[in-house]
Parts: C-alpha cells; sequence; structure tokens
C-alpha cells in the first residue's frame, strides 16, 4: 500500500513534467501492484489510463502490450468476453504498428477467447487466418 501511495505521487509528478512514458511507466507498475493485492478492476483501472496517455503519442506497440495485459487479467478472471475485446484491441494495434507476426499471435488470442465462449466454428475460421500470417 505504501508502493501505491508512492507511485501516486510519481504520478503527478510526471503528469506535471509531461513525460508520458514514465507516466506510462508508473501506471503499469501500479497495475501490478494491484493485480498482487488482488484488485483487479484497479489493475485494469490502471492499465487503461495507461492506454489514453499512450493515445496521445501514438505509441501502437506499447498499447498493444498493455492490450495484452489488460486481456490477461480479465481471462484470468474468466471474463471472456471482456478478454476478447482486449484481445481485439490487441490485435489492431499490432495492425497498426504493421507487426504482423505479433497481430496473428493476438488473433490466436482472440479465437481462444471464442473457443472458451464455445464459439469454435469462428474461433477455427480466425485461427486458420491467424496462421496465415505466421
Amino acid at each position: 500500500r505504501e508502493a501505491l501511495d508512492i507511485s501516486e505521487e510519481c504520478l503527478e509528478i510526471y503528469r506535471d513534467l509531461g513525460d508520458v512514458r514514465k507516466e506510462v511507466d508508473v501506471l503499469c507498475r501500479q497495475s501490478e501492484l494491484y493485480t498482487r493485492l488482488r484488485k483487479h478492476d484497479q489493475a485494469i483501472r490502471a492499465l487503461h489510463l495507461a492506454q489514453a496517455s499512450l493515445e496521445e503519442i501514438g505509441d501502437h506497440q506499447m498499447q498493444a502490450r498493455i492490450a495484452g495485459r489488460v486481456a490477461a487479467i480479465h481471462a484470468k478472471l474468466k471474463e471472456h468476453v471482456y478478454a476478447q475485446w482486449a484481445a481485439e484491441e490487441q490485435r489492431e494495434h499490432f495492425e497498426a504498428a504493421g507487426e504482423k507476426r505479433s497481430e496473428a499471435q493476438a488473433m490466436l488470442k482472440v479465437a481462444t477467447c471464442m473457443a472458451w465462449r464455445e464459439e469454435f466454428s469462428s474461433a477455427i475460421i480466425l485461427a486458420e487466418k491467424a496462421c496465415e500470417f505466421l
């Protein structure tokens, strides 16, 4: 909890300085701390704030990585619809960054979420499409 208080102070300083990358780093660390404390809603909230900050500078690669973290938290909580949405967002950011292999891997995550939701035919079609990228 003390670490979260300190990170809030750091977050304010980096925001005042306009250092988006350091702000995002602090938010990601906060998310990790919240996850350890089993406060998953707050962990996801911190990651969404990080993504919003990254939109300002258009860093699709980092936004994709953060979307992957959001998907992983939702998957761990068995929230497969939300995990699928986050994985789709990750795929979109990798596509925007021009990273075909990573985009394909994100497509496989989406397909996995579809399978968890018993959307097997859609999952198979998407997995086959992802394999074309690999």
